[in-house]
């Protein structure tokens, strides 16, 4: 082509069949090696169409190449969301949410407006952390929820002592 020779036909795809038996008895880096070599030889493939038809509407021998390739490419354009992150990112405006929500109703929450920042924090880190299950927080946040009781329980006993309490000396007056 490169030499003024003429193609006579276009270039035929050829797809790529894998031996389940020979892939079998590879090892797993050489499986990987694999995957990773034909997925490379998969993008170059439409890379390849369209170098030949741009080379055949330069000289001039296979413009109707050239649009059917062009016509039969996928636009680059195509956003296809990732649901990872797309997970992780529900989750951190759910547990901004819930501390909020926390926050509004119940009033005395140890640390107050501190837990929500601290929850911001934390659920972005867990978003950045999706192998971690949150079954694994679960027994934290038991002893957290019996530690707030416990807080609550003694501020009301103090609250209660404190109205009973009968003051040991008076204030002179004058």
């Amino acid at each position: 082509m490169l030499a003024e020779d003429v193609p006579t036909e276009t270039p035929k795809r050829v797809k790529l069949i894998p031996n389940p038996d020979a892939l079998e008895k590879l090892s797993t880096f050489q499986k990987a090696a694999y995957i990773v070599f034909v997925n490379r030889l998969r993008s170059l493939e439409p890379l390849t169409r369209v170098l030949f038809g741009t080379l055949g509407d330069i000289k001039d021998f296979a413009p109707a190449i050239a649009r059917a390739a062009a016509e039969s490419r996928t636009p680059s354009f195509m956003i296809v969301p990732d649901l990872d992150r797309l997970l992780g990112s529900l989750r951190v405006v759910l547990t901004l949410w819930l501390c909020y929500l926390a926050l509004i109703y119940f009033n005395p929450i140890p640390g107050g407006a501190n837990l929500v920042a601290m929850a911001k924090a934390s659920a972005m880190a867990l978003a950045l952390m999706p192998y971690l299950p949150i079954r694994m927080f679960i027994p934290a946040l038991r002893v957290c929820i019996l530690v707030n009781r416990a807080e609550l329980i003694r501020k009301a006993q103090d609250s209660r002592s404190m109205a009973t309490r009968v003051p040991d000396q008076t204030l002179p007056t004058k």
